[in-house]
């Protein structure tokens, strides 16, 4: 007989009482409200622990229990939970960290409910979620598993007609209907903007009164972007006040017309995304390795229960782990989480602010398919109805409400130099030039620094882009370089570049 996988095996509260030993997190008060129950499961060592003393690694080895769905440690792993009316409730995940562990949510009205449960807790093995009142079981549930060994089988094909299919027009209607509007999209796809672009258009025709979220654009920047579209800085301004290139780096011409838009029709633009580097750093070293000053910089709740989030995430994971340098998944997990819940969190102060308004959300379909990376973190925080569309993905049950077919779409696109650059010591070195290129045919070399562009001083890349998205094929600008100390002028005709390698950036 085949012995079932761990993740076919629901979690169950005899997973629990067959450990080893727990670690429980609870204040001094909550010991002494919960310590029958808890006793109660059979378990030898239980270690006590106030919850600001748990870190995340600490997670990953134990079986955890937490006392209270008001723990902080409810709020940053599962999501927080609304203070239950049962006298005793109690819901069993697998850990996230270690799906061989689990993790307990256990909630306790007072010391005599718990003493009431204690003596029959051991009869409840098979359950994941229970719920008692004076002693007495009013809720048992079953949490699903995954499926065994599938069986191969035709599935029913689905079938589009052509000249059936709708139109942005006809599911205006629907998206009416909805106070968030979630827009998926592959961000190099200029089709997949301009669809974005006739939504918000659409949205804002009808009479909604609205504001656009950005994954695009990060928190700490929110300012500088308000600056822009209240016309106080220049585009160029709002390019490097939100160091746009750098935390970014995908084509601004993409986005231009959806934040003219916004701009022309005085529609708020929402900063929804985390600061790079603390997801850059959780990435690769942990959240336990924040700064404080990060840390402060969280959402109140982190949510790593959704098991399948999770696994959609590995498969990311394993794609990407060469080339981003990536070597732990759960500190990618992490991560990818903190992404996700800060712009769910951005996005429900918005609402919460401005109780008459809709917002429409733009993020990368990763981050909106199936509903369990930004949807259903913002759904927990505000209870709002909302509307989902990815844009060309395989149609599968569940991935959305819509989705968008699109065909190619050539837009307006920044001219490239042809050169590989390195950021050296507040100057961008050339490193490799494409000899067919607009900088080979006008003389850049490998070590020659790039200085100015048309009068604009470049000590980064992110200058260079800026100062080239400012420019259009066929136009000639002036390059200005240092070559063994020696300042140097190159005019340089912007032309189609050959094909790059995929190592050379501009």
């Amino acid at each position: 007989m085949r012995r079932l996988n761990i993740d076919e095996l629901p979690p169950v509260l005899a997973d629990i009482m067959g450990s080893k030993k727990i670690i429980v997190a609870a204040t001094g008060s909550q010991r002494r409200t919960y310590q029958p129950l808890i006793e109660a499961l059979g378990i030898k060592d239980i270690t006590w622990m106030k919850p600001k003393k748990v870190t995340f690694s600490l997670v990953k080895e134990d079986t955890f229990l937490i006392a209270g769905f008001d723990n902080p440690l409810c709020d940053m792993l599962l999501g927080g939970s609304k203070v239950s009316e049962d006298g005793i409730r109690l819901k069993v995940f697998r850990n996230p960290y270690n799906p061989e562990k689990r993790i307990l949510l256990l909630h306790a009205k007072n010391k005599t409910e718990a003493q009431a449960v204690s003596r029959k807790i051991s009869h409840y093995g098979k359950y994941s979620e229970l719920a008692f009142n004076n002693g007495r079981n009013t809720y048992k549930g079953i949490a699903p598993a995954k499926n065994g060994i599938p069986v191969l089988s035709r599935t029913s094909p689905s079938i589009l007609k052509p000249g059936d299919g709708k139109t942005i027009e006809d599911i205006l209607p629907e998206l009416m209907k909805s106070r968030i509007v979630f827009v998926g999209e592959n961000h190099d796809r200029f089709a997949h903007h301009m669809n974005q672009l006739k939504i918000i258009r659409k949205m804002h025709k009808a009479g909604a009164k609205i504001g656009v979220g950005m994954e695009m654009f990060q928190k700490p920047y929110q300012k500088f972007v308000d600056d822009y579209l209240a016309g106080k800085i220049d585009e160029a301004k709002f390019l490097r006040q939100t160091d746009y290139y750098n935390k970014w780096r995908f084509d601004y011409n993409l986005y231009k017309p959806i934040v003219d838009f916004l701009k022309e029709n005085n529609i708020p633009l929402i900063a929804l995304n985390i600061d790079g580097d603390i997801t850059r750093k959780t990435a690769r070293k942990g959240i336990d390795n924040l700064s404080k000053n990060e840390k402060e910089q969280l959402p109140d709740q982190l949510d790593f229960s959704n098991e399948l989030y999770r696994a959609d995430l590995h498969k990311v994971f394993e794609i990407h782990t060469n080339e981003h340098n990536l070597k732990n998944f759960n500190q990618f997990f992490q991560a990818q989480t903190l992404w996700d819940e800060t712009m769910a969190d951005s996005a429900a102060k918005f609402l919460a602010d401005n109780p008459n308004s809709k917002l429409v959300i733009l993020a990368g379909n990763g981050h909106v398919r199936h509903g369990y990376g930004i949807p259903q973190r913002l759904y927990r925080r505000v209870k709002e109805p909302y509307t989902v569309i990815v844009q060309d993905e395989e149609i599968e049950d569940g991935i959305a409400d819509f989705v968008l077919t699109t065909t190619k779409l050539e837009g307006e696109k920044s001219p490239k130099l042809g050169v590989m650059v390195e950021e050296k010591e507040e100057s961008l070195v050339v490193n490799d030039v494409v000899e067919k290129g607009p900088a080979g045919k006008s003389g850049l070399q490998k070590k020659d620094i790039i200085t100015q562009v048309s009068g604009h001083p470049i000590k980064t890349l992110a200058d260079l882009k800026i100062a080239l998205f400012f420019t259009k094929i066929g136009d000639k600008i002036s390059i200005q370089i240092l070559r063994d100390g020696k300042s140097l002028d190159k005019e340089v005709k912007l032309t189609d570049p050959p094909r790059f390698s995929p190592h050379l950036k501009k």
